[in-house]
């Protein structure tokens, strides 16, 4: 079960943030701002609404942690289509050799008043590390890369076990407390 609960994170913070680069991608800079933070907005929600469902689970019995899983699996099954119909990413397709597809993207997707993105020349330590994810972790990536993981990693660390959290403060109702 913590195998699983820590491939959903990993799986759940890639997507946390691949959304909103792709986001950036296909919204019109003039919407761009109130679209990114709708999206947060929504995931808030959706840390809320899966709180709440749980909490309200939990009273089932013994099973209940079954039919919280289950309950996990139907935001994703309304979504799946959404992802699936998501093209790839221009950019991206770009910057790996495949421009004739960004530009096929680009010109389906926004229109033929949009330009295809230009490949971004790769620095030096980039190229040096073929591929590598490494040089995305050194220089101002890392400042950014450091910053978002203080951030982000003990949000849900604690948000992971506040229950017991509360229960060692001796406050009763550590659950209604998270």
């Amino acid at each position: 079960m913590l195998l699983l609960r820590l491939a959903i994170g990993f799986l759940l913070g890639t997507d946390y943030v691949v959304s909103k680069a792709l986001l950036t991608e296909f919204v019109p800079r003039r919407l761009r701002g109130r679209i990114l933070g709708a999206l947060s907005v929504a995931w808030a929600g959706g840390y809320a609404c899966a709180y709440a469902v749980g909490f309200e689970l939990s009273g089932l019995g013994p099973a209940s942690w079954r039919w919280m899983l289950v309950t996990g699996a139907v935001p994703c099954l309304l979504i799946a289509p959404l992802r699936i119909m998501m093209p790839e990413s221009p950019l991206w397709l770009a910057n790996h050799g495949h421009a004739d597809r960004a530009a096929q993207i680009v010109r389906a997707r926004l229109g033929n008043s949009v330009r295809p993105p230009a490949p971004i020349a790769a620095s030096p330590a980039a190229r040096a590390a073929g591929g590598n994810c490494s040089p995305a972790l050194a220089g101002a990536y890392h400042r950014r890369c450091v910053f978002f993981a203080c951030q982000v990693i003990p949000y849900f660390a604690v948000g992971t076990f506040v229950t017991q959290v509360m229960s060692a403060l001796n406050l009763k109702g550590g659950a209604v407390g998270a």
